[in-house]
């Protein structure tokens, strides 16, 4: 199971996870992204299924609760996804700190407390 797995590292493993011969379930925000990805692996390896989720709470619970009832466990997790923004921090919105925080921070939290129940 990989959060941020649309692009970058996120993405590279995926890829990688699958080709060693994993059964993947990875999450992006970014829908087409995350169905050319699914569709690179499928062409390759079995196994891998795309779900668009964000860092909230209930976006991490479904990743978990999806990737349990499609596999049964989940022996790995890269917990990946991750933002930031192209400006100097004191240029930051209270609103642009709070979606850094909550995808960076929050979603980690959330993912690895469906985890482990």
């Amino acid at each position: 199971m990989i959060t941020g797995g649309t692009s970058g590292i996120g993405r590279a493993a995926a890829i990688a996870f699958a080709r060693e011969g994993a059964r993947v379930t990875f999450c992006g925000r970014r829908k087409t992204l995350g169905a050319e990805v699914e569709q690179s692996i499928l062409a390759s390896a079995d196994g891998a299924l795309f779900v668009r989720r964000r860092a909230q709470r209930s976006g991490r619970k479904g990743l978990v609760d999806f990737t349990v009832a499609q596999f049964g466990r989940i022996d790995v997790a890269l917990n990946n996804a991750g933002i930031t923004l192209e400006k100097s921090l004191h240029e930051y919105s209270s609103a642009e700190w709070d979606n850094v925080l909550n995808t960076n921070l929050r979603g980690v939290f959330f993912a690895m407390k469906y985890q482990f129940p």
